[in-house]
């Protein structure tokens, strides 16, 4: 499992680098939106990830979930 999955130490340095690096500040607008896959390197997102219709259900799905438990 060790291929697909790191530690929470790990897995937190992508988010760090995005939240923390002064190169991100500096080019936000290049950032905006970005992967940042293997950590700091900017990568095109896959095509599922692209796929409008998919994100328009995400979206749903989370809103009534959200709803359900009281929170939306």
């Amino acid at each position: 499992m060790k291929l697909f999955f790191t530690n929470p130490t790990e897995g937190s340095h992508t988010s760090v680098i995005a939240a923390a690096s002064p190169d991100v500040r500096k080019n936000a607008e290049v950032y905006k939106g970005a992967y940042l896959e293997p950590v700091g390197k900017l990568t095109a997102p896959s095509k599922v990830a692209q796929n409008a219709e998919l994100s328009h259900e995400l979206w749903a799905t989370v809103e009534t979930f959200l709803s359900s438990v009281g929170l939306n």
